[in-house]
């Protein structure tokens, strides 16, 4: 199902700092002019300022593409034709940038969690139907529209072996139906408790193989949504 993912996106959950919005003016320019900076020219043409000072790179009004700096968060989110290709790029060029130039050198610290979402695409699918078919027992067909979201809290091996750290992961699947496409979001977090005072000390990358080898391990029943395939 990697063909029918369509945006990837990483995200960062700090504890509230106002100190973020603060240099996001500097974090933006750096991002946009530096040398060193993987976002090559034009890759983000429109930068938005939000009423707490952080900030807003996308790369047009239309796609998913982009960099958000808030109070809260650093969120790199990137629209994808190629999964695997991409997958390596987050992984190789984007998160490096992100972590060394953007996360580490300005001192930001104090990890709550690291979050993947893989937004998943798929035409004409059955879902709708046959799920609310299944909930009304078939007093109602042919949706307009549906929405389904569900989470599943997962253990790790440090917040059950070790004394102190309640980490755990979590996954949220939202299932949304446009009376055309269904979209299948899987958000696969991490929650560090106590907190991480740095970000190599949450593992980043190897957090974004975990998500990736997560969502492969529920493509078992996701994939019975895929269109399909019509003989002759």
């Amino acid at each position: 199902m990697h063909e029918n993912i369509k945006n990837i996106t990483f995200g960062i959950r700090f504890v509230r700092t106002f100190h973020l919005p603060e240099i996001a003016g500097k974090i933006t320019d750096d991002v946009l002019r530096s040398k060193r900076s993987p976002f090559k020219e034009k890759f983000f043409e429109y930068v938005i300022r939000d009423r707490e000072g952080g900030r807003i790179l996308s790369h047009s009004d239309a796609d998913g593409t982009r960099l958000i700096i808030n109070k809260d968060d650093i969120i790199f989110s990137l629209d994808t034709e190629d999964f695997e290709y991409d997958f390596k790029e987050i992984k190789n060029t984007y998160l490096p940038y992100i972590v060394d130039h953007i996360v580490l050198e300005n001192h930001l610290s104090r990890i709550q969690r690291l979050g993947v979402i893989f937004r998943h695409v798929l035409e004409s699918s059955s879902f709708s139907d046959s799920t609310v078919k299944t909930i009304t027992e078939n007093k109602i067909d042919s949706p307009n529209d549906l929405m389904i979201r569900f989470s599943k809290k997962i253990g790790t091996m440090v917040g059950q072996a070790v004394r102190g750290q309640d980490d755990y992961k979590n996954a949220i699947f939202t299932f949304e139906y446009d009376s055309k496409d269904l979209f299948i979001d899987v958000d696969y977090q991490q929650y560090f408790h106590p907190i991480k005072e740095e970000i190599r000390d949450a593992n980043p990358y190897n957090f974004l193989d975990s998500a990736k080898s997560y969502i492969e391990s529920q493509y078992d029943w996701l994939k019975q949504y895929q269109p399909k395939i019509k003989n002759g």
